[in-house]
């Protein structure tokens, strides 16, 4: 079998088929895609996922690698393909304990026949490549003619095409037609996604929505909640943390950012060369703050954080009571509201969220609100109700079923 991710993120993505692909117990990975999420909530820690009832691979965050367990597939050779560095590193350190993975670099479309004599034609010169699996946008011609001449089924997964990016598509959809004419199914994020990959000339494609949802964020630290309400800024953009900060000083009013305020505010920004910028603008605001590059017993001495590190969003996700999400009032298209809902966050969005529709479909009470409608929103706090996945209608065990059949 060959899976290609093209990086980080949907490296990670991948993490559910994975854990299918290489644990002993299928039935119980599917009944997890079906269950639903629970209704308590941990503050410091994450909600079950599927690390706990799975036993996933070694990542990262592992303070030890298991031990390899028995794939369903006995015999199965995985190889698994990447584009970019962080994207290598982390199947890398994630699969290191199964002799069955192997993790490459993919070589220029160019070198892919060279590289298929390596991994998939046998010593009588016979393909061994049962199925590729593509993931999201990674329309590769090469690969696929390649795939289809290993006389290899093919799979398209968690595919989308935005909004933004749709009209592009459509421009240049005589070739995208020669393209999707070598896959043989497609798994599209939604609805929406299935309708545009068809007027491009998919076949066979069902929506079984974004496979991010079925991997639990990762927790890096574990830090103390504070002794009050926490409000997280995530992943703001340029304009926002002004917006955030005013809106928050008409609400509360300054006092109740004071010392004995039971208000508190973190802020991450989404690009770290604007930790500065942030910094100077809350001092422009006479506002006291702290910042977590000083030191995590420093990180609540007042009442608002400046997240100035790298990899904290999931960590803060899961202490902070309500997530307002940044690049949706900024004209950005919005960030992933699943992180926030696994920690069952009161979830708070600008309405710019064109490239996270398909996510925010699978979250339920989610608040989409306009620029104008911060203040209010906030002073209403107490009465939000908490977010949370809905994977009620998963059609994910479709997925693992063709698999599995293309794989006998």
């Amino acid at each position: 079998m060959w899976l290609h991710a093209c990086s980080y993120g949907e490296v990670k993505s991948l993490q559910f088929i994975m854990s299918h692909l290489l644990d002993t117990n299928q039935a119980q990975s599917k009944d997890f895609a079906q269950s639903k999420q629970k209704d308590s909530k941990d503050c410091a820690q994450p909600l079950p996922s599927l690390s706990n009832s799975m036993h996933l691979p070694h990542s990262q965050n592992s303070p030890h690698p298991p031990s390899p367990t028995i794939s369903p597939h006995k015999n199965l050779q995985i190889l698994l393909t990447t584009i970019t560095h962080t994207g290598y590193t982390l199947a890398k350190e994630t699969y290191a304990g199964y002799p069955n993975v192997r993790v490459e670099f993919l070589p220029f479309e160019i070198f892919l026949p060279f590289y298929a004599k390596r991994f998939f034609i046998d010593s009588s010169k016979i393909s061994c490549l049962k199925l590729l699996c593509v993931f999201e946008a990674e329309l590769w011609l090469g690969l696929f003619s390649l795939a289809k001449c290993l006389n290899s089924h093919t799979m398209l997964l968690n595919a989308r095409i935005s909004s933004r990016s749709y009209p592009r598509y459509k421009r240049f959809s005589f070739f995208y037609r020669h393209i999707f004419a070598l896959v043989d199914s497609v798994f599209a994020q939604s609805d929406e996604d299935k309708s545009r990959l068809e007027s491009l000339g998919a076949k066979n494609i069902q929506a079984i929505g974004n496979l991010k949802a079925y991997n639990p964020p990762t927790i890096t630290k574990n830090y103390d909640k504070p002794k009050g309400t926490l409000f997280l800024a995530a992943s703001t953009h340029n304009g926002e943390e002004e917006l955030i900060i005013d809106a928050f000083l008409s609400a509360f009013g300054k006092e109740r950012f004071g010392k004995k305020g039971d208000i508190f505010l973190a802020i991450i920004p989404r690009h770290p060369e604007r930790f500065g910028e942030v910094a100077k603008l809350i001092e422009s605001k006479n506002l006291a703050f702290s910042c977590l590059s000083q030191g995590c017993e420093k990180a609540f001495c007042e009442r608002i954080l400046l997240i100035d590190t790298l990899g904290e969003l999931n960590n803060f996700y899961a202490i902070a009571d309500i997530s307002i999400l940044g690049g949706s009032f900024a004209k950005e298209g919005g960030h992933n509201p699943l992180e926030p809902a696994h920690f069952q966050n009161v979830l708070i969005s600008g309405e710019h969220i064109f490239n996270q529709k398909a996510l925010f479909a699978m979250v339920q009470n989610a608040y989409i609100i306009k620029q104008d409608e911060l203040e209010s929103t906030l002073k209403n706090y107490k009465n939000l109700a908490k977010s949370y996945i809905d994977s009620t209608h998963s059609n994910l065990p479709q997925l693992l079923e063709s698999i599995d059949k293309h794989l006998a």
